[in-house]
């Protein structure tokens, strides 16, 4: 939508008898605002020698009209203004009366969207918690390698990224052409996230004690039985797949795979960034902006899913 301005001549007839020609000159500024700064659309007479009333103010934009009938006296030498927050491409037009005439004058503002960054984690190494034994259960499962130093896949069953993202603040332009529209206010926080770690590999666990580095059985050459001291090391290497830990800001970890993903989400921020809505439901507002939010974190969990691969030189024992 292309910025224009156009106006309507009146003739007015002097006391002398000679035509003096008057035009509504309306115009809006800035003419390509940034979402949500202050647009303020102008009328004023010119020659500006004649006073006026503003009849109507009009704002045309997706699809709705905005219809006010303020009835302003301008004197001589003054313009009539309309300001507020700018939210999308409109087209506005002032009709007003002046010496007995009507006449009016349009013009139009195309709003640029802000240059949002993606909600990144604020920290590139993360905080880490034992997951709840009601989600991961009592006991992890997961087979030994055919080799002690092979790497092994840590899914699920072991360590997760957990990832959150609050949907941006949202308002109601109040005044202005842009009234009774909403739209998001901020970007969103920072992404949320942090690593859980399956509770039975914490030290003085049932699992844990069950890990004594029994070495009679007929495998222990092969797969040696883990001690409860191998545990710490492998804590450490599965916080470290994911993005906690000591080195938590590896760039083959999934918070570094998370982040890479965000970074190409530029379709999924612009949805984000120019959603609105004609007098909204509130309800129904923020389900958008969940829904548009969540696609956002949906990207960033797709590109954290592939399983960690760690070292375990040992073999688990589970209970019975």
């Amino acid at each position: 939508m292309i910025a224009v301005r156009r106006t309507l001549l009146l003739l007015l007839v002097s006391s002398a008898g000679a035509q003096a020609q008057q035009e509504l000159s309306v115009s809006c500024a800035p003419e390509r605002p940034e979402r949500g700064a202050v647009v303020t659309c102008s009328a004023r007479l010119e020659p500006s020698s004649v006073s006026f009333r503003v009849v109507e103010r009009r704002a045309a934009a997706g699809g709705h009209s905005l219809v006010e009938q303020p009835g302003d006296y301008v004197p001589a030498r003054s313009e009539a203004r309309w300001s507020g927050p700018a939210v999308l491409d409109t087209e506005v037009t002032f009709v007003a009366e002046a010496a007995g005439r009507t006449l009016q004058g349009s013009a139009s503002f195309v709003v640029r969207p802000r240059a949002w960054s993606p909600p990144a984690p604020a920290k590139r190494s993360l905080p880490w918690a034992w997951g709840s034994a009601a989600r991961y259960g009592k006991a992890p499962r997961l087979s030994p390698s055919s080799t002690a130093d092979e790497p092994i896949p840590a899914t699920g069953a072991l360590v997760e990224l957990d990832l959150s993202l609050r949907p941006p603040r949202w308002a109601v332009a109040s005044e202005g052409p842009n009234a009774r529209w909403a739209f998001a206010t901020e970007p969103p926080p920072p992404m949320g996230a942090r690593a859980l770690l399956h509770p039975a590999l914490a030290e003085g666990s049932d699992f844990a004690l069950l890990q004594h580095g029994d070495l009679s059985l007929p495998t222990a050459r092969l797969w040696p039985r883990c001690r409860r001291a191998d545990l710490a090391p492998l804590r450490e290497r599965l916080l470290s797949s994911v993005g906690a830990g000591q080195e938590g800001s590896a760039a083959d970890s999934q918070l570094a795979a998370a982040i890479r993903s965000l970074a190409g989400a530029r379709e999924e921020l612009a949805a984000l960034e120019g959603l609105h809505a004609w007098l909204p439901a509130p309800a129904k507002f923020t389900a958008a902006l969940r829904a548009a939010t969540d696609e956002l974190l949906d990207l960033a969990a797709a590109g954290a899913r592939r399983a960690p691969m760690v070292k375990l030189p040992c073999s688990l024992r589970y209970p019975n």
